[in-house]
């Protein structure tokens, strides 16, 4: 059965691009729209957990054929805003779409994304990874996961984390592209 019904799969702006951001190739698989923003805001704001499995289902069968042998790895929030919420936003996704998927990033910062400015969302954030999970990661194929890529400084850290894991290869799958493409990520 159909998780969303037509009318509300016509209205995800659906976009399906393939770009390069910081040196690896990362699939955006829609628009930063106000419906899917709205879903995402009861999501994650009010903790409508049911909406869990309605952010990709219309996309599982290339997500499905693009990532069948792959560990996807949601970026960290932080602590606060996880139990704040009462679950991981991501990881509620990635477990409603039967993915392989797991959790080694921490991060410490408790501020909110959406709460800082352009240039703050781009300094350093206090993320590391879970040194005890390397072991279930290396010499696989990572898929980064976010909902929504603005500035792309927790995808880049993130990435980062993982420069000196000896891995089969690393990809993104960004949710919703609300990318600034002039500031970073060449």
């Amino acid at each position: 059965n159909p998780i969303l019904c037509d009318e509300c799969i016509s209205k995800i702006k659906k976009k399906l691009e393939i770009r390069e951001c910081f040196g690896i190739k990362v699939l955006f698989l829609s628009d930063y729209d106000d419906y899917f923003k709205s879903m995402l805001m009861n999501y994650k704001e009010f903790g409508d957990v049911e909406l869990a499995p309605c952010f990709l289902s219309c996309f599982l069968p290339i997500l499905k054929v693009l990532f069948w042998n792959s560990i996807f790895l949601p970026l960290p929030s932080s602590k606060a805003r996880v139990q704040k919420r009462g679950f991981s936003h991501l990881e509620e996704m990635l477990k409603a779409s039967k993915f392989d998927f797991l959790e080694v990033f921490e991060q410490s910062e408790e501020l909110e994304q959406k709460n800082l400015s352009a240039s703050s969302r781009l300094e350093k954030k206090k993320i590391h990874l879970i040194e005890e999970k390397l072991p279930l990661i290396q010499k696989k194929n990572l898929v980064l996961f976010d909902d929504v890529m603005t500035s792309g400084s927790t995808f880049h850290q993130s990435l980062s984390c993982l420069k000196d894991i000896p891995l089969n290869a690393i990809r993104g799958v960004i949710l919703m592209d609300n990318y600034n493409h002039g500031k970073i990520g060449k």
